[in-house]
């Protein structure tokens, strides 16, 4: 699913709900090769990703996540969240005051080198990793 369309899915999401309610979208891919005595052993890909929900209820934060942007997912965790920041207000003295109006940050966040290093070959990155090893 492209980027994009995952945000219209959250700004879905989040514009049903009433009160302050904030997605963080997280995707990475994790790639590693191991090389004993110039072999390569092992090579693995793994990708994670999800969204951290952060609500304010009862005048205290509360938070979940769920490990998919699929909005039933990310409904199911920001109730979550609403029950923990609930059952944290029974205790909490101090609340929270209600948050003014602000445009939070929206965008694409990567870091610099990302693009290039995934665009090399995977052969290229085993010699690095061959190269290391010596």
């Amino acid at each position: 699913m492209s980027l994009n369309a995952l945000r219209r899915g959250l700004e879905e999401v989040v514009a049903q709900e009433p009160g302050f309610v904030e997605l963080r979208f997280h995707r990475k891919t994790s790639r590693s090769a191991v090389v004993e005595n110039g072999r390569v052993e092992n090579a693995a890909v793994r990708r994670r990703g999800g969204v951290g929900v952060r609500v304010i209820e009862n005048g205290c934060f509360g938070f979940a996540s769920c490990g998919t942007a699929d909005p039933a997912e990310v409904r199911r965790a920001i109730e979550r969240a609403k029950v923990a920041a609930r059952k944290s207000a029974e205790r909490r003295v101090d609340k929270l005051p209600p948050l003014p109006a602000a445009g939070l940050v929206r965008g694409h966040f990567e870091t610099p080198g990302v693009e290039e290093c995934e665009s090399r070959p995977f052969e290229a990155k085993v010699e690095l990793v061959r190269a290391t090893e010596a």
